[in-house]
């Protein structure tokens, strides 16, 4: 969803208004960072591999991930990004088999 050129201008207006409050600005300046270390993206790394090698754990998350994948899904549906689904049960239609087919033989 894009915001129109108002809306943006207003919070834009908004945003530097709290920027001039130093609580606020103390709060977000300290959030910037640096690059990882390689021994701290290893230390991550690893973690997250123990993490996923533990079967409760890849069950919540998989499940988890399902059901946000289903959710988008639906939202493309309904928006009409995606064609609706067919009802159960109803199969779509086959073609005809065409019957000015060239048959191949093959040479022994």
């Amino acid at each position: 969803r894009q915001m129109t050129a108002e809306a943006r201008e207003k919070m834009s207006k908004i945003v530097k208004e709290r920027w001039k409050d130093p609580m606020y600005r103390a709060k977000y300046e300290g959030k910037k960072r640096g690059p990882r270390s390689k021994e701290h993206s290893e230390k991550i790394s690893l973690a997250i591999k123990k993490k996923w090698a533990d079967p409760e754990y890849r069950a919540k998350a998989v499940g988890g991930m399902n059901v946000q994948r289903q959710r988008a899904m639906l939202e493309r549906r309904e928006s009409g990004v995606l064609p609706k689904r067919p009802k159960r049960g109803s199969r779509p239609k086959r073609r005809e088999k065409s019957t000015n087919r060239i048959k191949k033989t093959r040479k022994v």
